[in-house]
């Protein structure tokens, strides 16, 4: 159940979101590494966020994160409520990559 994609120099970015229940997660691809289909197998590193990340996007090395986990239908059923854009450093979140 992907809700959103985003990319940044050689990466596409995933994002999925399964309810309350189970973190969100980001997943990364990198496009020089993945031939025609992408498969959550492929991800090159994964991120896990709070519950109900929707959309996404880059800007310059900014990776910004909406969530509906506050929204008002949501508000009982979600442990996790945020209710703000989260913002993120793409550099910090790329260093996963030399682990």
């Amino acid at each position: 159940m992907v809700q959103g994609i985003a990319f940044y120099k050689d990466y596409l970015l995933m994002s999925q979101s399964w309810g309350p229940e189970r973190s969100g997660k980001i997943y990364f691809f990198n496009l020089d590494k993945v031939d025609r289909y992408f498969s959550i197998k492929d991800a090159e590193f994964k991120v896990d966020t709070p519950p109900y990340i929707e959309q996404i996007t880059v800007s310059d090395n900014q990776l910004f994160t909406l969530f509906e986990g506050a929204a008002f239908p949501y508000r009982r059923r979600n442990p996790v409520l945020v209710d703000h854009a989260i913002q993120l450093r793409m550099d910090d979140l790329l260093e996963k990559t030399d682990e």
